[in-house]
């Protein structure tokens, strides 16, 4: 089995999120949800030039051909323009899309046959040219040949080049600009272009210079400089329908009103301003403001939009630094939390906002500025109520800045609850409910609760994704759960033990929350389960007799302290024990028939524990992951292994690892993908491993390290499958 998205760190993982924005990072785990959320559409996307990542690109590719099977998408990865044109001439691929992130690979874009990319839409960023030779050859050859540009990162100056030599710019519809320069030329040269991002700060004139056909647009602006009270007309596009503004300011804040009315257009305002420094005249169609603020009150604002439906309020205080703070303190005391009551319109069904301000808003159903609403009360579908971060101020500061009064109340008797999908509660102690919680609720995430809150969870009948965080009692869990409950997740709790009395769940995760010792009498487990993830607990022991669903198929133990692990069922198929202990293992270990994926990276393996593991009864396995071991040579284990198709033993001290593997059986029948990456190899090594890879029927791929091939060596170079890292 090759890579799953989950083994690659948490900054390549991101690059793919980046990469692939379909994709929801808290459904990565579970491929059903990733298939219901993925873009019902065909399409191929091609992207070039990542290589500086710890991963090699085809690393990623692997994720996605493995975890993307039967999705109509296919996404290649390409190290640079000339792996993308071998793989061209051997497969022929046809794309609608191709993403450029080398320089020197559009240099080099006059090496494509035009007819390749004639249909294709090219998207090109992060370029950085520093010799106005090297901007002049780039766009003499990526324009003279007529390619689709659709995209581009570029630098101000370069707009001001090209506005004087290159007329064929109507393709490009979207522009990030990378630095603090206005481009002098202005825009003029773009007729198509519809969405801009401008890092630079925008002064209040700049605006009229914006392209009139613009539907997507972010900047920032410093409000400090308008006198106080001042009402502002931004003179904006009146094609937008998606505006991200953010809004810096002094510490003497003056309290500007920014008029956006005009777009009437508009369906998305984002806005950063914290502290509060401004409110809005809004447009009539917004349905979306998803705010970084001071506080969300902007008194009846809200009823101008007959049709918001989502309010994504979140309060970055957090998030400040020690000098914000002292500039505070210095200058004058001010409560950003003013007591005017916000007045949200009836259609409002997604709303996040902190808790503290519960109390001072309410709905207005009649939309005191719109319309009476038509047929019933429109109802919420999610309800987010965070706890402000508090953490780094004083109470002198939590004095100054909030409402430390609140007594917020949320009566879910009240019409408007009624259809409720998704609710989190943060922190709710100071939160009075009235009312039980709707039946309605499909998902629930409760942080740092009252213990009587769980006792009312078996009446969510419709209940399928339960999380519980940061719980401080330390009583036993043993609550009833529903019958619908698929997925729950327990983090950073302190329960003296867990009983999880729930008929059908499949999945559950828990994260600092289980003892070091794990037993039978501290964790109970339902017999459903096809998924346990105990990763991070730093569990030291799990007793040998521990009751492990019958029917489990995946078992994560990665970053815990296990030495030894015992009487797994035998339907597990997949096992992480990633940055565990095993180098003290000293007891013949006994694994399951039906493995097919073992994770044993990080656990500084020498040969003789190794051997203890007896991997050998493994005769299923298809994948398997020795990364960082200390083992020195490889024992006859691998032909062994019949099935196992991707090996990986990547090194960071730079082994001999294949020294005295000098024989042509190093590898089992069935192997597709080896990574061996960081270790040292001679020309004879190489020899040796790609002679007998070659004879494998199902080999794909070879990867090694550049830098650790001890003699020269050439041949790779000749064939596709052998690729060669930094």
């Amino acid at each position: 089995m090759a890579l799953t998205f989950i083994d690659l760190p948490f900054e390549i993982r991101q690059k793919i999120l980046d990469y692939v924005p379909f994709f929801h990072l808290k459904l990565i785990k579970d491929i059903p949800a990733i298939k219901q959320n993925v873009l019902n559409t065909l399409y191929k996307e091609v992207f070039i030039g990542r290589p500086h990542t710890p991963y090699s690109l085809r690393d990623i590719q692997d994720v996605f051909y493995t975890q993307l099977v039967g999705f109509r998408q296919t996404i290649y990865l390409f190290n640079n323009i000339f792996e993308f044109m071998s793989e061209i001439n051997t497969n022929g691929i046809h794309c609608a899309k191709v993403i450029f992130s080398n320089p020197l690979d559009v240099l080099s874009i006059h090496k494509l046959d035009p007819l390749i990319l004639k249909n294709v839409n090219l998207e090109i960023f992060d370029f950085n040219f520093e010799e106005s030779s090297l901007v002049d050859h780039f766009w003499r050859d990526l324009f003279s040949l007529n390619y689709n540009i659709v995209k581009l990162n570029m630098h101000p100056d370069i707009i001001n080049s090209i506005s004087q030599e290159v007329t064929n710019l109507n393709s490009i519809s979207s522009i990030d600009m990378t630095d603090e320069n206005w481009p002098s030329a202005g825009f003029d040269c773009f007729p198509n272009l519809t969405e801009l991002k401008i890092r630079s700060e925008v002064n209040f004139e700049d605006l009229e210079l914006l392209p009139q056909g613009l539907l997507k647009l972010e900047f920032t602006m410093h409000v400090s400089i308008f006198p106080e009270n001042r009402l502002l007309k931004l003179k904006l596009p009146i094609s937008l329908t998606d505006l991200n503004i953010q809004l810096i300011s002094s510490f003497h804040d003056p309290l500007c009103v920014f008029d956006i009315e005009d777009l009437i257009n508009l369906k998305t305002l984002t806005y950063i301003d914290f502290p509060n420094t401004t409110s809005w005249f809004l447009p009539s169609k917004l349905t979306k403001i998803d705010a970084d603020s001071g506080s969300i009150d902007l008194g009846d604002a809200f009823l101008s939009c007959p049709d918001l439906q989502t309010i994504d309020y979140w309060s970055a205080s957090g998030e400040w630094s020690v000098e914000v703070l002292n500039s505070f303190r210095s200058h004058y005391r001010k409560n950003f939390k003013r007591i005017q009551v916000t007045e949200l319109p009836s259609s409002i069904v997604n709303l996040k906002m902190p808790l503290e301000d519960l109390s001072k808003i309410k709905f207005n159903e009649n939309n005191s500025y719109g319309s009476p609403p038509n047929g019933p009360v429109t109802k919420l579908r999610s309800l987010v109520l965070y706890a402000v971060d508090t953490e780094d101020l004083t109470d002198s500061d939590c004095e100054s800045l909030y409402d430390s009064t609140f007594n917020p109340v949320l009566d879910f008797q009240l019409e408007k609850f009624s259809s409720l999908q998704y609710l989190l509660l943060d922190e709710p102690g100071r939160l009075t409910i009235k009312g039980d919680l709707p039946v309605t609720l499909t998902a629930l995430t409760i942080t740092s609760c009252k213990e009587p809150s769980f006792s009312s969870l078996e009446t969510l009948i419709n209940l399928t994704h339960l999380y519980i965080n940061h719980m401080t009692i330390q009583s036993p869990f043993d609550y009833n759960l529903p019958a619908s409950l698929r997925f729950m997740s327990i983090s950073h709790c302190k329960f003296s033990s867990i009983n999880i009395k729930a008929k059908n769940l499949l999945s559950i995760a828990f994260s600092g929350s289980m003892p070091d010792h794990v037993t039978n009498q501290n964790l109970i487990l339902p017999p459903t389960l096809i998924e346990l993830d105990l990763s991070g607990n730093d569990i030291k022991t799990i007793d040998n007799d521990f009751n492990w669903p019958p029917e489990m198929q995946k078992l994560d133990l990665e970053s815990n302290s296990l030495s030894t692990l015992a009487g797994l069922p035998l339907t597990l198929k997949h096992l992480d024990l990633k940055d565990n202990r095993f180098w003290l293992c000293d007891s013949q270990q006994e694994w399951p028939e039906s493995l097919e994926e073992l994770h044993l990276e990080y656990n500084n393996l020498d040969l003789a524990s190794l051997q203890t593991l007896n991997l050998s009864r493994c005769r299923k396995l298809k994948y398997l992951d020795l990364t960082y071991s200390r083992i020195f040579h490889l024992p006859n284990l691998l032909p062994e292994l019949n099935d196992l198709e991707e090996i990986r033993i990547i090194n960071g001290r730079k082994l001999r690892l294949f020294e005295t593997s000098k024989s042509t059986n190093i590898f089992g029948p069935s192997v597709k993908y080896v990574d061996i990456r960081g270790n040292h190899l001679t020309a004879e090594d190489c020899e040796n491993i790609i002679e007998e890879l070659f004879q494998k029927p199902n080999f794909q791929r070879l990867i090694m390290t550049k830098e650790y091939l001890l003699d020269k060596y050439q041949p790779y170079v000749l064939d596709r499958r052998i690729i060669v890292v930094p």
